[in-house]
């Protein structure tokens, strides 16, 4: 080639380096492609801040297409924050970024501000890669920024290494997705810090998530995070700060593993149409925590909108499907898998948002494994919602299932509880709670308890054994039920009714009690107590105290007494089954008299007319004071009683009867002690015409 061309080509070469200092070869620099030509820009040694900035501001300045911006494989630092851009994606596959600025509030990659909505940054993808902060970094600062962005995801890439703050703070964002991501390692103290490593929050001038206007309210709205781990860290993932009646709209946390967290792994305020799935957590102070409304002692720290927000009454969410191991730690108030939070505001809090009912509402929460060295799960003021299918298993002295605090009309079944002071707990004023189906056992005092100021709780088809209290203890509740419960080897009483009412107690199968099969105090009353099958109790079937309106059908077997009434027990008494009973079949103590009893015979009458009067005799039953006759004028239909005469009548004569129709007779006897009144089976139905 001519020295002359030659001599061309090196001056336009030198022309262009000097015109255009960014370029580089691309091995050497941050690529932009997508474009009609790639542009590379240079790295200036391992400082990637100016080139990757550049190709952000390109990829901003020239809308249009989806650019993708690549950065060789390497180990970079960045000195100041870097806007990115919208319609990109940044390849960071085998590269380190490093925030080595020292300044105590940068980030490394930060959205717009000044915007509203979701008007923001959009359709900005990270791929692989690890951001962190340089060794000795001693600031309050996050990773990453984002707030009214749209259509944000991070694929695989890693945030390690910070102080105490966040890796990640997200607001007023929709869209976001967090797949295959890891955040590691933070220390500090939460005395500082909220902690949370990916943060979802809430957009408010004074107090939270400055310097990124517009405070316009806006919450965040469809963010994913899925299959992302969690480890060594004071928080996992999710939300301390709320607007009071906002809230985010279907957050998803699934399939991520939470490990060494010294708080909260997963902590969900204010979240609605949400699920958190397939989460294994191990080693945590705190599984996950669900909150419609902050703790009394942080309402001061509440944030209002103006003129914004309602309190919902639908949370439409679910916890499923997770495996959650918790342990006690400084961090954590209450080291519980599961915490769900609402209350009532009311006038007297001195609170400046709107009073209310606060509670959670059609909450999901099934099929979690939980491991504990506090409650298993924890619920103040949940409402229609669902807890069904978990399995909790602890060594503490708290409670599987808390039920606390105007907890109304839950469904809570086919649970398993092992190895808690009580199973399941209700108290202070949780009313119509089902209670169905759940595996108890092993409690260190009781099964289930229902505790003073609760009414309308349904106890049903239960399975608990091997307690060290009592099977079921309803102590000062109303209107409670016990039905078709199991209970088996509880030390003390199966059931132990102190001051309750209860409504029904029936088709319980108890067995081997320590103590009694059922025991109630003076103070108790029962409506119905029917067609329980009571065995082997080292005391009686039954010790009754207080007052017992039907007895009847039930199956007493090789207990001390089958029904032992105390002096001052009031009850009515049918036919009972009683088998090898050591001292018999019932006792009713007296202050004066005492007596032993069981089933009254049934009368056989017969039917005799003279003119218009029927004439109906018996044979005497023994032990009976008395008789009662009855008549109606169909086989099936409404029988009135006619008389009740004393044990030494036999016969009775009814009179003015009319002449053509047919009555149809039965008698049953009776017999009265103390209180206790026992009645034999009706007899048979006999039938007369009147001539």
């Amino acid at each position: 080639m001519p020295k002359k061309i030659v001599s061309m080509l090196l001056t336009l070469l030198l022309l262009i380096n000097f015109a255009i200092p960014f370029m580089a070869l691309a091995d050497d620099g941050v690529t932009v492609s997508g474009g009609e030509e790639p542009l590379v820009y240079s790295i200036e040694g391992n400082d990637i801040t100016n080139a990757l900035q550049n190709a952000f501001n390109y990829c901003n300045e020239n809308i249009g297409p989806e650019y993708t911006i690549t950065v060789p494989e390497g180990r970079y630092s960045v000195h100041y924050t870097l806007l990115v851009s919208d319609n990109t994606t940044l390849d960071l596959t085998n590269v380190v970024l490093v925030d080595d600025s020292y300044t105590g509030s940068s980030n490394i990659f930060i959205t717009k501000s000044g915007v509203a909505a979701y008007e923001g940054t959009k359709n900005f993808k990270v791929i692989g890669g690890e951001l962190t902060y340089v060794e000795g970094y001693t600031g309050v600062s996050c990773l990453v920024r984002m707030a009214h962005a749209n259509n944000i995801s991070f694929i695989g890439t890693s945030f390690t290494d910070n102080n105490e703050s966040h890796h990640i703070e997200l607001a007023a964002c929709k869209d976001v997705t967090f797949e295959g991501c890891k955040f590691l390692n933070m220390t500090g103290s939460l005395s500082k810090t909220s902690g949370e490593a990916l943060q979802i929050d809430i957009l408010d001038e004074d107090t939270h998530f400055a310097l990124m206007p517009e405070y316009d309210g806006t919450m965040n709205k469809n963010i994913t995070v899925n299959n992302c781990e969690f480890s060594n860290l004071l928080r996992g993932v999710g939300t301390q700060s709320s607007f009071a009646g906002m809230y985010h709209d279907n957050i998803k946390i699934t399939n991520c593993t939470f490990n060494n967290i010294s708080s909260t792994a997963i902590a969900c305020t204010n979240f609605i149409n949400s699920t958190i799935s397939g989460n294994k957590i191990t080693n945590c102070g705190e599984g996950i925590n669900f909150y419609m409304m902050k703790s009394e002692s942080t309402l001061s720290k509440m944030c209002i909108v103006e003129g914004k927000g309602s309190i919902n009454k639908n949370c439409n969410s679910v916890i499923t499907n997770n495996n959650i191991s918790v342990i006690r730690t400084s961090d954590a108030s209450v080291a519980s898998p599961i915490y769900i939070y609402g209350a009532n505001i009311t006038k007297d809090k001195n609170v400046s948002f709107p009073t209310g009912n606060y509670y959670v509402s059609n909450i999901r929460v099934t099929g979690n494994i939980m491991n504990s060295a506090d409650c298993g799960i924890r619920m103040y003021d949940v409402r229609n919602s669902t807890f069904s299918g978990n399995k909790i298993n602890g060594k503490t002295t708290n409670s599987g299932i808390y039920v606390d605090a105007d907890s109304n009309s839950n469904t809570i079944k086919s649970n398993t509880v092992v190895g808690f002071e009580n199973g399941i707990n209700i108290k202070n004023k949780s009313d119509s709670n089902a209670v169905s189906s759940n595996n108890v056992s092993s409690q260190k005092k009781n099964g289930i308890l229902v505790q003073e100021g609760c009414k309308s709780n349904s106890l049903s088809s239960n399975t608990i054994s091997s307690v060290k209290n009592n099977g079921i203890l309803v102590d000062r509740a109303k209107s409670t039920a016990v039905n078709s419960n199991k209970i088996s080897k509880p030390t003390n009483h199966g059931v132990c009714l102190l001051e309750a009412e209860i409504t029904t107690l029936n088709k319980n199968t108890i067995s081997s009690a320590g103590a009694n099969g059922i025991y109630l105090d003076a103070k108790t009353t029962i409506k119905e107590l029917s067609s329980n099958n009571i065995s082997s109790s080292k005391t009686n079937g039954v010790s009754a105290y207080g007052l017992i309106n039907k007895i009847s059908s039930n199956t007493f077997k090789s207990n001390q007494w089958g029904i032992y009434f105390a002096p001052k027990a009031k009850a009515t008494i049918y036919n009972n089954t009683y088998t090898s009973n050591k001292k018999g079949s019932c006792y009713c103590a007296g202050s004066k008299n005492s007596y032993k009893f069981s089933n009254l015979g049934k009368p056989s009458p017969s039917l005799s007319q003279k003119s218009k009067t029927v004439t109906i005799k018996w044979k005497k039953v023994s032990n009976a004071t008395g008789y009662e006759i009855y008549r109606a004028t169909s086989k099936s239909g409404s029988y009135s009683k006619l008389a009740t005469v004393s044990s030494k009548t036999l016969s009775y004569k009814n009179k003015s009867l009319k002449k053509g129709k047919t009555y149809y007779y039965k008698v049953r006897a009776v017999r009265k002690m103390n209180s206790v009144t026992s009645y034999s089976p009706y007899s048979a139905i006999k039938s007369i015409k009147i001539k």
